[in-house]
């Protein structure tokens, strides 16, 4: 809990109202769901205030300032995010999956999310990370399979948003 004097909250204020549109910023930087927006930008706001208490302190100078606050409310999103997700339940039928289970060393939710994931991929996709778990480049893939660049990246960015969407929802 921080607790601020006076003029530390009118001058917190005046900062606020100035780079609320940074706090915004690293929000969705940080690419968060709608539905999770107010949540981060609590934390992305508590980071914001320390970086205030550090400048009302005289640890950093003013223009230092907009960085870094923009540095420690991601920080804080990170954070929160890796707290979530760490403590995240995954609600995924057993009886499904347990014919697909052939990993000796994997904890159980490891191969749950990975099962849960190859079942909401496309065929292609599902290409993709075969070729990606076996540690090829964007270029060797590409080769593979006949694509180009940017396909290569849209193909990624479906499997990422996937996988986002299946740890997060």
């Amino acid at each position: 809990m921080y607790k601020l004097r006076p003029e530390q909250e009118e001058k917190f204020e005046e900062y606020f109202l100035k780079y609320q549109d940074k706090i915004k910023l690293a929000v969705y930087k940080s690419n968060i769901k709608e539905n999770n927006y107010n949540h981060f930008y609590s934390h992305a706001l508590e980071g914001f205030l320390q970086s205030f208490l550090i400048l009302d302190a005289g640890d950093i100078s003013e223009k230092d300032f907009p960085a870094f606050a923009f540095t420690t409310m991601k920080r804080k999103i990170i954070d929160e995010l890796r707290r979530v997700s760490k403590n995240k339940d995954i609600a995924i039928n057993i009886d499904e999956n347990y014919k697909n289970i052939s990993y000796v060393d994997y904890n159980i939710e490891k191969i749950l999310v990975k099962n849960a994931l190859k079942d909401s991929l496309t065929f292609k996709e599902n290409e993709f990370l075969k070729l990606l778990e076996k540690g090829y480049n964007y270029k060797e893939i590409s080769k593979i399979e006949r694509v180009s660049k940017s396909q290569y990246y849209n193909i990624l960015g479906s499997i990422k948003l996937k996988y986002n969407d299946l740890l997060y929802k």
